[in-house]
């Protein structure tokens, strides 16, 4: 829509001179790597019925070329020049690392024609705002600006239905590949298809399935399946690692409930044994103590289910991760959010390296502990009370090393919370 209301003021400069104002100059598109700002920006210029002039990469460093594109495109305009990713890095004179040099593309914004028959635009793309030149996005240069967010429900449909355009067995679940792919990148999306495909090919298999797009998915997001022959102990991890991930998992259902869990597994990858993956669009922006304190309840209960399951063999190296997570949320609660009964709201982190601050450390540490104790506390007492689910959901990872979501609610289904 924004860029929709832009393209509008360019094709209408009638408008601009009803309210005395000079045709804008430029637009900058900002958002992470992914998400179409290049093909928004082409996507643009042809709505715009404008011809364009696009740089990018090395082309950026060169001043002679920048006042080569805007020297073109005065030559065709009404026109624009499509300048893709500004905030760009590069080696200057063999070891600096630096931004692409602005004084040309200042000079240039400087000085096009106000004249709406003679009007170059600019379109500029970086995946962050504050990484542009302050110069380059100053009033009266490029001074429109449109973020391009992450992909939306939609946005990822689109990309699923597009894979579906190739061959495939017609059993394909979108909505549950659709929830499995919140978070990537348009990038990523795209590889979903073509890896697909080609593993279909090598397979000798006539169809995409539901499962290889699964598979594909994952591969690209947490890496490869590790080869069984590579892993010590490989039955006795696969349980362990079963019951650690069951433990995570009904808790999160339990204390988390608002927050969608993707799947649940054990198939050991590159980047971890087992995992729970969860929709991304799910996580709130603002949490309260509540929350916080259930989310290290839920990062604890995957060891305590361990201990409960094997004894001392559970008490392995594999919850590290989880243990420095909730001590890090523990820590941030008490002294950064102000969450704590016994501290209050003091944001000890901002006291300078004084008697001051001396003083509040020791009772940090000292509330840290509390808070991780009674999350211990809690979380031991919802696994004794929901162990059948715990079990039940482990034994089904150790049967088929993954469980959806849907299937997920179907195991924890008639349960409450204590």
């Amino acid at each position: 829509q924004n860029l929709k209301q832009v393209v509008r003021i360019l094709k209408g400069p009638e408008l601009l001179k009803k309210f005395r104002i000079d045709m804008p100059k430029g637009m900058l598109l900002y958002g992470p790597p992914g998400v179409g700002k290049t093909m928004l920006g082409k996507a643009f210029a042809r709505e715009a019925e404008r011809p364009f002039v696009y740089v990018s990469r090395s082309d950026l460093f060169d001043p002679h070329y920048i006042k080569h594109a805007y020297a073109k495109a005065r030559e065709y305009a009404p026109s624009i020049v499509f300048l893709d990713g500004i905030d760009v890095k590069g080696l200057i004179d063999g070891g600096v690392y630096a931004s692409m040099p602005d004084e040309q593309l200042i000079l240039e914004l400087d000085s096009l024609p106000t004249d709406p028959e003679e009007s170059v635009f600019t379109i500029a793309t970086a995946q962050k705002r504050e990484e542009v030149s302050s110069r380059v996005i100053a009033p009266n240069r490029i001074d429109t600006f449109v973020e391009v967010p992450e992909l939306d429900r939609d946005a990822r449909r689109f990309f699923i239905e597009k894979i579906l355009a190739k061959p495939n067995d017609g059993k394909i679940n979108v909505e549950r590949v659709i929830r499995y792919i919140s978070g990537m990148s348009g990038y990523d999306l795209q590889r979903i298809g073509k890896e697909a495909s080609l593993h279909a090919i090598r397979h000798g298999l006539a169809a995409i399935t539901e499962e290889i797009l699964i598979e594909q998915i994952n591969i690209i997001k947490y890496g490869y399946k590790l080869e069984k022959k590579h892993i010590r102990n490989l039955e006795q991890d696969l349980k362990i690692t079963a019951f650690h991930e069951a433990g995570h998992a009904v808790l999160s259902h339990l204390l988390l409930p608002d927050i969608k869990i993707e799947q649940v597994t054990i198939a050991p990858r590159l980047k971890s044994m087992g995992f729970i993956s969860y929709s991304i669009e799910d996580f709130p922006g603002n949490i309260c103590r509540d929350e916080v304190f259930n989310n290290i309840c839920v990062l604890l209960g995957g060891r305590l289910a361990s201990i409960r399951k094997f004894g001392p063999k559970g008490d392995d190296t594999g919850a590290s991760n989880d243990l420095e997570v909730a001590t890090h949320q523990a820590y941030a609660a008490v002294a950064s959010l102000g969450m704590d009964k016994e501290i209050g709201y003091v944001h000890t982190d901002t006291l300078s390296q004084n008697v001051c601050k001396q003083m509040f450390l020791a009772l940090v540490e000292e509330r840290v502990i509390h808070w991780m104790r009674e999350a211990t506390v809690r979380a031991q007492e919802l696994v004794d009370k929901h162990w059948k689910k715990v079990e039940q959901l482990a034994e089904i990872l150790i049967r088929q090393e993954i469980v959806d979501g849907a299937e997920l609610e179907h195991i924890m289904k008639g349960v409450t919370e204590g």
